[in-house]
């Protein structure tokens, strides 16, 4: 399921300069022609391809879950930054950190014992950069991390995953090795969705371990692959208020009858926030002409508590009006209050709560979209029938008390499929 999403993804390229602790370029080398050069990934002004060949010295970087980063060493021209990274890798040193910080079309760094980028572990000694004209910052280089001073490079390190490389890093970090292999992973890994303060992921992307060796012909080990998962299938059940929200319930009503959810899928999901979907083209952009948009109903008896359904909407058009449509999101969680009276909760749910805590947990890429699509099957809607006569607080939507079906609500059920990442 995975596969057909690990593919390279463009991005809008960094403008800003940035000098801290790593950084990114373009494709790579291999032995230059005469042999006289030392083996790096550029020689005589351009780029050189590099492939695996027989007696480099190889490290395979095993992202659990998601694959593994083959690359070449460059002993070379980084001698220390190589011998360095060796006795780590024979330490196990890197089985279990993490890449702590990403940056899309930039870079994605790991190597901190502690995980947040400031450590530097004690045990090991610091040495300077080693600049060379034979090692770049392309695009799948690996570099050392460092604060800019002199004996601060240690077991940080860096893998670019900007295109157009990051030249401006350049003699400033050691290149010591560069990516043949795994780029799908590279480029996957640079779209998760990270903090904004920090570029942390938000969630871990673990090193399970790193092996090195001398490549002689035959196939290097293999480390992680991608995480065997079964598809899982959930549902929500949500009662509808149509006495509080009548052309919210309706639209919805009539878009489900037409079979217009079915296919669709939830194009965003922020943890601790909302899931979102039914997007007519699954990004988040417009609604389908079949049915108007329409202005928000607010009521004091349907708030944005934990599980309620409301629509989403782009605030007013410039004529002033609504721009309420198909789109939804369900809030998971406590409240997000400051969404009242700006648009419409128009249900609630009753059943599901683990599904809807299960979608909000998922792995997501830059725009909040998750990494595997989660896809509406189905929805139905049907009147309750059974259980007790509604109550005078029924009528106050999810204000009232605990919102359950009685009889003659309406309600719907969404049968959702997705795949769990971790």
């Amino acid at each position: 399921m995975m596969r057909k999403y690990l593919k390279r993804i463009l991005t809008i390229v960094l403008v800003s300069v940035i000098t801290i602790t790593t950084v990114a370029c373009e494709q790579t080398g291999s032995r230059h022609d005469n042999g006289s050069s030392p083996r790096g990934n550029f020689a005589s002004g351009d780029a050189v391809e590099v492939k695996l060949e027989e007696g480099d010295t190889y490290a395979v970087i095993g992202v659990k879950d998601f694959g593994d980063i083959v690359l070449v060493l460059f002993p070379e021209v980084a001698p220390k930054a190589v011998a360095n990274f060796l006795k780590l890798v024979e330490d196990d040193f890197y089985s279990g950190i993490t890449f702590h910080r990403i940056i899309n079309d930039f870079m994605i760094q790991g190597g901190c014992y502690i995980g947040n980028g400031t450590g530097a572990h004690p045990d090991y000694e610091q040495f300077d950069t080693e600049p060379s004209p034979y090692a770049k910052h392309l695009y799948g280089a690996i570099s050392t991390a460092n604060t800019g001073q002199a004996k601060s490079n240690g077991q940080q390190f860096f893998i670019v995953n900007k295109t157009e490389g990051t030249d401006w890093l350049d003699n400033k970090h050691t290149v010591f090795g560069q990516t043949v292999s795994g780029f799908e992973v590279l480029d996957l890994i640079s779209t998760f969705a990270v903090a904004e303060s920090t570029n942390k992921p938000l969630q871990d992307v673990v090193i399970e371990r790193v092996v090195t060796g001398i490549y002689d012909g035959s196939e290097i080990p293999v480390i992680s692959t991608e995480k065997e998962v079964q598809e899982m299938t959930g549902q929500i059940t949500i009662k509808l208020f149509p006495d509080i929200a009548p052309i919210a319930v309706d639209t919805f009503k009539k878009a489900t009858e037409a079979g217009y959810y079915d296919g669709k899928i939830f194009h965003r999901i922020i943890q601790n926030f909302m899931i979102q979907g039914g997007s007519p083209n699954g990004d988040g952009m417009g609604s389908d002409p079949r049915w108007p948009e329409y202005d928000t109903e607010p009521s004091e008896y349907a708030k944005h508590l934990y599980g309620a359904i409301s629509t989403a909407n782009r605030g007013l058009d410039e004529d002033g009006n609504g721009t309420n449509g198909q789109q939804f999101f369900i809030v998971n969680t406590q409240s997000t209050d400051w969404l009242d009276g700006k648009h419409t909760v128009f249900g609630h749910m009753v059943d599901g709560f683990d599904t809807l805590d299960a979608l909000s947990g998922l792995r997501t890429k830059i725009g909040d979209v998750p990494v595997t699509e989660v896809v509406i099957e189905s929805v139905t809607i049907n009147t309750f029938e059974g259980g007790d006569d509604p109550t005078e607080e029924s009528l106050k939507g999810n204000v009232g008390g605990e919102v359950k079906l009685e009889n003659g609500d309406l309600y719907m059920v969404m049968t959702i499929s997705y795949t769990p990442t971790a």
